[in-house]
């Protein structure tokens, strides 16, 4: 009988002040480091490639959810927040990532709306993003108060906070930023469409960021014109604009607001959809 002694050091911090801890579900040996409190299997078997979490992680960049990678790939969603955590520990700080500013540069600013575990758990990302060479050059996660725009003011670099900023009627703005160099317009001026054609291509990428309003108002607005317009014109009205998805959208909404001003009675419902 031949028998081997073999030694394991820490996988996280090669220290030997490690103790074994029971074991997995697969019966392998697990440990726990005194050293930086780590813990896990000592010898884990690979069960994907890095192949195959490159394919799964370009498949959550495509605006497929975790519990759609998970019926999809067989991934488990905590393994797969844990290889996002991975790749984002490789990524360089933002601070080291935007170019120089220049004296003309202006900064667009905007939030966009997520949650965590459940849709009452709302956080929002603060963005500010450079018009010139379109990066973010700060950013903030929180809640929508005054005190987290701040915390935005307080990420953007010095040679920044002397540009001209632009943003929503957001009054948190206008309490934060200096009102000489700061702006509040509309989204038809066109002073803020950089940032958000940034959120829009976030929101088209990760499905966690799809605003739901839009779809409900379109939704909304086909009911309504089903149930008051004749089952015929509603047909004529789809065959005139066949193949053109975005001009039959456009109709129907002209439409149903004509409907809406013409029947007092549907003023009434107005509230849920207009936003």
């Amino acid at each position: 009988m031949i028998q081997t002694i073999q030694t394991h050091d820490c996988p996280k911090c090669e220290s030997e002040q490690i103790a074994r801890n029971g074991t997995d579900y697969k019966g392998e040996i697990k440990y726990y480091c005194h050293e930086c409190q780590a813990y896990g299997t000592l010898s884990a078997s690979a069960q994907y490639t890095e192949e195959q979490k490159e394919m799964v992680l370009r498949a959550y960049q495509e605006r497929v959810s975790m519990r759609g990678i998970t019926r999809i790939f067989g991934v488990s969603r905590p393994t797969l927040a844990q290889w996002l955590k991975d790749k984002g520990s490789t990524l360089p700080d933002l601070p080291q990532t935007p170019h120089d500013a220049q004296p003309d540069d202006v900064l667009e600013l905007d939030e966009l709306c997520s949650f965590v575990l459940k849709k009452r758990n709302k956080w929002w990302i603060w963005i500010a993003l450079c018009r010139r060479t379109r990066q973010i050059v700060a950013y903030f996660i929180g809640d929508r108060s005054e005190k987290s725009c701040w915390q935005l003011w307080a990420r953007i670099a010095k040679a920044y906070k002397r540009c001209r900023t632009y943003s929503d009627f957001w009054r948190a703005y206008q309490n934060v930023f200096p009102s000489s160099r700061h702006k509040s317009v509309g989204k038809a001026s066109g002073k803020t469409a950089h940032v958000e054609r940034w959120n829009l291509t976030l929101r088209q990428r990760l499905g966690r960021f799809v605003r739901e309003t839009v779809l409900v108002r379109m939704m909304v607005y086909t009911i309504i014109l089903i149930e008051i317009v004749e089952i015929d014109t509603f047909c004529e009205l789809v065959r005139r604009q066949t193949g053109h998805r975005q001009a039959l959208m456009r109709t129907v909404i002209v439409e149903s607001d004509k409907l809406l001003k013409a029947s007092p009675k549907l003023m009434l419902i107005t509230p849920l959809f207009v936003h």
